[in-house]
Formats: structure tokens, sequence, C-alpha cells
């Protein structure tokens, strides 16, 4: 007789089964739990399943031996804490860590129990049919409440929301979807026990971008966001992306036309028209031309009135300017005496120097030539 695994599919002989030592480990153990919770556990045992190879008998009689004991005894001891363990929260806490390999939060194949642990430690009676795979239920009181960092930072969030004579509903909205951010385990989560401190910088960037958020108006647009970020990121998110996430606002109601002007009506506006042009042009303030005169002028005046400009601009500029600081370049640039190099000076001033005592001679030459030159004209015609 075969019989078909639950959790891979594989099909095998039970004679087989039960000669092979490994495997007739794993029925015993079976055995020992009830039918809903073994039907659970095989599936959970498909996440340790390598993805090149079967899992071996071996490896599954273990993962079951170390669980066995646990769930007979209906409860763990996790971080130096008791937990209730039933055989309901077992089934509950198998079908989370399925639920959470489906979702893609979760990556296979396991190497211990310790995600269906922490799993076990949030499980209540009340809830034991939560959607996410590691709830975050309100914080314990009480003497018999039991402390974890997580939850212990969900208490000073929600502590932290809370704070204040009035209610903040931003500060409340914010906590809420940390909260449910936290609880999928995101990368770069903060820490638990900085949870308080890091919505409190959202708090304020948020405000800092739009100093006016109304609780009717924004706190679906809120939730909204958080739920596209918990649904589309796998990573802890920033303020960027909540805005980013935030529905549109809805669009303001726009009043119709709905009496449509009459031939009768717009008679009557282009009669107020015509009135109050017509007083407008009577008005005293409006009749310049007395204060400023004709304004057009000639082209002979526009020419001398911008020839007297450039005068007056010529002279301001000769009377701020002292020329005897600047020598003038081969383009003709005024440059400043402290900007010159003093070898480029001293050439300069040979220069001018050789320039001042050979322009005499060199005009007295060629007038010379000119005079000599100028009888023996008719003879060149």
């Amino acid at each position: 007789m075969k019989i078909k695994c639950p959790a891979c599919g594989a099909a095998a002989s039970i004679e087989v089964l039960i000669a092979h030592d490994d495997a007739r480990s794993l029925i015993v153990a079976l055995t020992g739990i009830s039918d809903d919770t073994a039907k659970a556990a095989l599936r959970y045992l498909g996440l340790f399943r390598p993805a090149q190879k079967d899992l071996s008998w071996a490896r599954a009689a273990k993962l079951l031996a170390e669980l066995v004991p646990m769930i007979q005894a209906a409860q763990i001891t996790r971080k130096h804490q008791s937990y209730p363990a039933p055989r309901e929260a077992w089934i509950w806490a198998f079908n989370r860590c399925i639920e959470a390999r489906d979702l893609g939060k979760l990556q296979t194949p396991l190497t211990g129990h310790g995600f269906l642990l922490e799993n076990l430690t949030f499980w209540t009676p009340q809830k034991p049919q939560q959607q996410q795979f590691c709830p975050l239920p309100s914080p314990p009181h009480g003497e018999g409440a039991v402390s974890t960092k997580l939850r212990d930072g969900v208490g000073g969030l929600i502590a932290w929301a809370q704070k204040g004579a009035e209610i903040d509903f931003l500060k409340e909205e914010i906590a809420q979807g940390f909260i449910r951010l936290a609880a999928l385990n995101l990368k770069g989560r903060p820490a638990a026990a900085d949870l308080a401190a890091v919505a409190e910088v959202w708090v304020g960037l948020l405000r800092q971008r739009n100093a006016v958020w109304d609780a009717e108006r924004d706190r679906a647009r809120i939730q909204a966001a958080f739920t596209q970020i918990a649904l589309s990121s796998s990573e802890w998110p920033n303020p960027r992306d909540l805005i980013h996430h935030l529905p549109p606002l809805p669009e303001q109601r726009k009043l119709k036309h709905k009496h449509p002007p009459t031939a009768s009506g717009k008679a009557a506006l282009a009669r107020i028209q015509q009135i109050i042009n017509q007083a407008l042009h009577d008005a005293p303030m409006v009749q310049t031309d007395w204060i400023h005169g004709h304004r057009s002028r000639t082209a002979d005046e526009c020419k001398r009135i911008y020839a007297a400009r450039q005068h007056k601009k010529d002279n301001t500029m000769n009377q701020q300017i002292d020329l005897s600081q600047y020598r003038e370049d081969a383009r003709g640039a005024l440059v400043p005496v402290s900007a010159i190099r003093p070898i480029d000076l001293m050439r300069d001033d040979l220069v001018n120097e050789l320039f001042d005592a050979i322009e005499p001679k060199a005009q007295a030459y060629a007038e010379s030539k000119q005079k000599a030159l100028k009888p023996c004209a008719p003879l060149w015609t």
C-alpha cells in the first residue's frame, strides 16, 4: 500500500516506511499528536525541504521530534518566558508560517523553529484567525502579562501617540501604521525601543511639508497609504514613501452655470460697462495730457536728446576716472596701472620716449619731401 505526502507530494509504500528506521520514527512521532495538528505539522515540514532535493527522513524525524515534547506539554519557553501553546495555537502558528511563505515574507528553506515559536508568542485565544502572520495585540497589562522587546516597543509607541491633552490624529495614524509594518518584520525595521522616536521624526517632517492635516480628509488617506506600503514594500519605508502612496485629494465641487445669460442681461451688463468707461474718461486723474504734455517726439528731437545724454555721460566718466592711473592697450581699452607688470610699464615708457623723439623729425621729413616734390608734379601729369 502506497501513501502520498501532503507536503511534497512524494509517494512511498507504507511497508517501506515502517521498515525504514527514520521514517518509522517520524510515524511514531506523528501518532503522539492529534490528527489536525499532524496534518499542519507535515505541511510545516515542507518549509525545510531544499530546492534541489527532497527532505530526508532523518531530517524530518529530527525536526518533528523537537516539536512533539512542546506540543504534548501545551507550553513553550521563549527568551526565558513561558507561553501557553494548546493544540489550536500550534495549528494557527503552522498556518501563519505557510502564509508568510506564500506572501514572500519568509525565505525558505528554514533552518530552525525560531519563526514558528515567535508566532506562538503572539497567539491569543480571542483572535485565533488573525490574518497577519506575526500579529501585534495591544500591550498586555497586569501581573500575568508577558514582556518582549517588540511588545514593549509597541506599548511605548501607543503611549507616545496618546500623550497630550488633545488627541492628535496624525500621531495616532502614524503609530497604527508603524504597528502594522512592525508586524511584517520588514528589512531595515528600527529597533523596538526606537519606534516612538522614529514616529516623532516622521510627524515633524510631515508637518513641515504640510502644516495643516485635516482628520476628516486625511485619516483615510494615511491609512490607505500604509496599506499600499505593506502590500508592495519589502523594506522599512521613509516619509517620502508615505507621501508618494497618499491618494490624491478629492476635487472640490464646482458651481454649475444653471442660469445662462439672457439677451436682456447682456444688454444691462453692456450698459453698466458703458457707464463705468464714461466715468473713468471724465475723471481728472485720467486726463493727464495737461500734466505731461504731448508724448510724441520727432526723429531729430530723439537724436538731440541722445547726443546730450551721451555727452553728459562722457563728461561724467572723465570726471570720475583718473586717466593717469590707466594705460591704453592695443585694442584701445583702458588697463589699470596696478594690473600691469613693472617690466611691461618700462617697455611702454621706452616706446613712448622713442616715438616722442622720432615723431617731430618724421613730421619735418614728410613736410620737406612734400615741398621738394611739389614743383615736379606737372612733369608727372
